[in-house]
């Protein structure tokens, strides 16, 4: 996992990451083609809206390596892209977007039959007569999820 906000690179470690990289100190290309003997990344996920990590994360990805693209980006800002890279790599760069009714209904099941633990990503559970605040602390970046109790 590559992040800057400490807080969030210790939630990282806690729910999984083997490594976490602060990619504001450390070249986060660099060190995945260290990581990875020079192969790079298998998969990348780029969750932040900056163009400049949209390139790195095509940057970092391997040989027949797949970078999704999760996030909304400014327009106008677009990233320059080494074609002939993408071809001889065989990568395949996609986007990836909100979820159909059939995703909604399936990520709910696993939600509710306890498959999934989302409980790591809850920063909080506010009653309905706090939703005025639970809208405010949503909104703060440093908030993962909060839950509205009815």
């Amino acid at each position: 996992a590559c992040e800057v906000d400490e807080v969030r690179m210790a939630k990282a470690k806690e729910i999984g990451a083997d490594i976490v990289i602060n990619s504001q100190k450390i070249d986060a290309v660099e060190k995945i083609m260290e990581l990875t003997d020079g192969r790079g990344a298998n998969v990348v996920f780029c969750t932040a809206a900056l163009t400049t990590l949209a390139s790195q994360s095509i940057e970092m990805a391997g040989n027949h390596g797949r970078v999704i693209m999760y996030s909304s980006f400014p327009k106008g800002d677009p990233i320059e892209l080494d074609v002939n890279r993408v071809h001889s790599s065989e990568m395949i760069i996609t986007g990836a977007v909100n979820s159909n009714k059939r995703e909604f209904l399936a990520a709910s099941r696993l939600l509710s039959n306890k498959i999934i633990d989302a409980s790591p990503f809850i920063s909080e559970v506010v009653p309905f007569e706090k939703i005025e605040y639970a809208f405010e602390r949503a909104i703060d970046p440093r908030t993962y999820r909060v839950l509205v109790e009815m």
